[in-house]
């Protein structure tokens, strides 16, 4: 059987949407990260993302499309893990690098948080952490660029 061609290789998915964006062609965003992040993971792949705050098109209304990406990637790799179908090989290290800075860590939403603990104590997630104090989003960008060889990019908002 041939080797997975994303065997081993982590791909960092990042973007945001704004709040004007239609939230119709947000929730396919969101969709679309699911569906992207399930492929690489069964195909062999790892990925690096980031994680914090999860603000939404209506604030404080958790079933409004949100603004960032990243919690749908981590959503759709606990299913992934779940199903025992990550191609993955172990040889290559920990498949899901999340870079994280102190305050980001820190807000990480309460609903959020049990994913979270699943995916550290599964030991399929490895945490980076930025210089202790530090928030600055290069910072968190020239670390993930470290561990990634493939980026996946969605806009929809400013940047």
């Amino acid at each position: 059987m041939d080797t997975p061609k994303l065997a081993g290789r982590r791909i960092q998915i990042a973007g945001s949407a704004s709040k004007t964006t239609d939230t119709k062609m947000i929730s396919y965003a969101h969709r679309l990260v699911s569906k992207i992040v399930r492929g690489i993971l069964t195909d062999g792949g790892g990925l690096v993302l980031a994680a914090g705050r999860e603000p939404h098109v209506v604030e404080g209304d958790a079933d409004s499309p949100g603004l960032l990406f990243n919690w749908t990637a981590l959503e759709a790799a606990v299913s992934v893990l779940r199903d025992g179908q990550i191609g993955w090989p172990m040889s290559s290290g920990i498949p899901v690098v999340v870079v994280v800075s102190e305050k980001a860590e820190s807000e990480i939403p309460e609903g959020r948080r049990g994913l979270w603990k699943q995916l550290l104590e599964s030991g399929m997630m490895q945490v980076e952490s930025i210089l202790p104090g530090s928030r600055a989003a290069a910072l968190i960008r020239q670390r993930q660029a470290e561990s990634g060889e493939i980026l996946v990019t969605l806009g929809g908002g400013t940047g």
